[in-house]
């Protein structure tokens, strides 16, 4: 389905006008709203990053016996976690 959708959506409008959908977009919303977004996407990008840097030093911490942290812990709960 979403390889069809892409074929008839999104190549349709971009062979038909020439521009991509993120343009037509801007066109339609305006720059501050595409701003916005932008930022916005940015932020949660920033928080995706973050979470899958987590996820990685826990599955490094674990050969290396690291003390792994809890669901309450919001810092990190030692020095190996920083590093």
């Amino acid at each position: 389905m979403a390889v069809l959708s892409w074929r008839f959506l999104t190549a349709e409008i971009g062979t038909k006008f020439r521009y991509t959908l993120y343009f037509h977009l801007e066109k339609i919303c305006g720059t501050r709203l595409i701003t916005a977004y932008n930022l916005t996407n940015g932020l949660l990008f920033c928080f995706l990053a973050g979470a899958m840097i987590t996820v990685s030093a826990t599955a490094v911490g674990i050969p290396f016996d690291m003390e792994m942290p809890k669901l309450t812990d919001t810092t990190p709960n030692g020095i190996t976690w920083s590093l």
